[in-house]
């Protein structure tokens, strides 16, 4: 980061009301050419402007140039008080469409339109402090839909940043809690947490002294603003009201109270990857129990893709938690973590190095979809190894890392998402493929779009009518037939029976103990060639 401001600014602690208590809000003050107080990333070149200003003197002119958005943070502190308001404004001038500006105050708060270039327009953002002390405002700027360009960058003017409080100005008595925090999830098996609190004009033990209550049970009283403990929690939500009251115990006149609600996640253990998926994004800690193989797996983010014959999920474990070493179809079981959601995909996220391998050589039989199933119900699918055949694209050239490729599957109308997820996979750098062939692959998705990533080049096969022009899968027969499937047409050496969700049910031509209903076996012969028919056992 870089700091412009060239000597150390001591705030002092000022709560006002209605004074800016931003410092050089309105972009005055420069020393050198460089912006007095503020901070700033490098993805963000400042300078002068003094043509094109909102108000007084002068402006900050700002060329993005980074489509990074984390480094092109704009940032100052200010001393606020807890559980006061505070309003941010901007004037924001937008010399082209390319970018976005965004207010931060402690959070995330209000963007700019970027359609409205060449006039000012005032964005603003409230917040409510959870601490007395010096908290981070500022700015930060998103290129828009990848608009601009990189050399180039995208242009923006601000002006007039203002920071105030909407009730500094109160002297009637006011009790906030600062721990725990509203919405705090506390560790698995909490059982005591320390309360800290501040009162505000009103002297505890002198004007009255303070109640609080824990889930609404019964009132306990305090006679200082000291901290205190809650004990015996138990995992759940929890609310813990406090308010202030006379030397009789009578409820101040206008009440003076505060609440906070958290909660305590649950440590529960799961027997398959569908009841791990069943669970709650509460934080709530699950151990698996049950063996799941790994299908892939690469460092960035200490990412493993697991599934058994109830589903798949991605591990994201970019805290490195995760230590034990393990290789693609290593099965493991005692996998400890949360459960997550990410731009739509499920996560889980470990808590603990606990998987141990149980097995290993594995043999995972992709379960074969049609583009149409996987777009139309791709929570049945993600993380789950899939294949999906007769598909082509337009696209010409080499395969580059982290790009999305259109590819349309014979006789559909829809495109298939094909993302090259794994940076050092062996085909970045190939040529794409000519003409018709079969993917395999992580299902994925972002957000509701549906994806695949091929994991490695034999996950991109050709066409078998290309490879075997007398190889017709058509003519492969399947019926059941005193529990048992009659294949016609191919010498099965591998079976695998997947049922209409995708779930793996079976892996031989054994079928009677299955349920009455429709499913898929995918079968591989001795050349490697894989079809999959549709039966029903009745």
């Amino acid at each position: 980061m870089r700091n412009l401001y060239l000597f150390l600014l001591l705030i002092p602690f000022s709560f006002a009301f209605g004074q800016n208590i931003a410092q050089n809000g309105g972009m005055e003050n420069w020393t050198d050419g460089v912006l007095d107080v503020w901070t700033s990333e490098d993805g963000t070149v400042i300078t002068q402007e003094s043509t094109i200003v909102s108000e007084g003197s002068s402006a900050a002119k700002f060329q993005v140039i980074t489509a990074t958005q984390g480094n092109t943070d704009f940032r100052q502190n200010v001393a606020v008080e807890i559980g006061k308001t505070y309003e941010i404004t901007v004037d924001v001038y937008q010399l082209d469409n390319a970018s976005k500006t965004r207010i931060y105050g402690t959070d995330w708060g209000t963007y700019s339109d970027p359609a409205l270039v060449g006039e000012w327009q005032t964005i603003s953002y409230e917040f409510t402090a959870s601490e007395t002390g010096s908290v981070p405002v500022g700015l930060r700027f998103y290129d828009e839909a990848d608009v601009f360009d990189a050399e180039v960058g995208a242009f923006v003017i601000i002006d007039n940043y203002t920071v105030t409080c909407l009730d500094c100005a109160t002297t009637s008595p006011e009790i906030f809690i600062s721990s725990p925090s509203e919405g705090e999830v506390l560790a698995a098996g909490t059982t005591e947490t320390t309360v800290e609190f501040v009162v505000n004009n009103f002297v505890v033990g002198t004007d009255g002294h303070v109640h609080y209550s824990l889930n609404d049970g019964e009132a306990q009283m305090l006679y200082s603003t000291d901290a205190f403990t809650l004990s015996g929690l138990t995992s759940g939500s929890h609310t813990l009201n406090m308010w202030l009251v006379d030397g009789d115990h009578n409820a101040l006149d206008p009440e003076a109270s505060a609440t906070v609600n958290f909660s305590i996640p649950g440590q529960n253990e799961v027997s398959s990857i569908a009841e791990l998926r069943a669970g709650a994004t509460d934080g709530s800690i699950n151990t698996l129990t049950s063996e799941a193989i790994i299908t892939m797996q690469q460092d960035f983010r200490g990412q493993k893709w697991i599934q058994d014959s109830t589903g798949a999920i991605l591990i994201d474990d970019n805290a490195g938690l995760i230590t034990t070493a393990y290789n693609q179809y290593d099965g493991v079981s005692g996998l400890q973590g949360t459960i997550s959601v990410f731009r739509g995909l499920m996560q889980f996220i470990p808590t603990a190095d606990t998987g141990v391998v149980t097995s290993t050589g594995n043999e995972v039989m992709p379960v074969v979809v049609t583009v149409e199933e996987l777009n139309a119900n791709i929570t049945a699918y993600e993380s789950q190894l899939i294949k999906i055949e007769n598909v082509s694209t337009d696209a010409t050239g080499d395969w580059n890392a982290g790009t999305n490729y259109d590819f349309m599957q014979t006789g559909s109308a829809e495109n298939l998402i094909v993302r090259t997820n794994f940076y050092d996979a062996d085909y970045i750098g190939t040529a794409l493929p000519e003409g018709t062939v079969h993917l395999v692959g992580i299902a994925s998705r972002f957000n509701d779009d549906a994806q695949i990533f091929p994991r490695d080049s034999e996950d991109i096969i050709d066409n078998l009518s290309v490879r075997n022009p007398n190889f017709n899968t058509a003519l492969v027969k399947v019926a059941v037939a005193n529990g048992e499937l009659k294949v016609a047409g191919f010498e099965a050496k591998d079976i695998a029976i997947y049922n209409t969700n995708g779930q793996l049910v079976g892996s031989s031509k054994a079928v009677g103990s299955l349920p009455v209903g429709t499913y898929i076996a995918v079968m591989r012969n001795a050349e490697g060639q894989v079809v999959n028919v549709k039966f029903i056992k009745k």
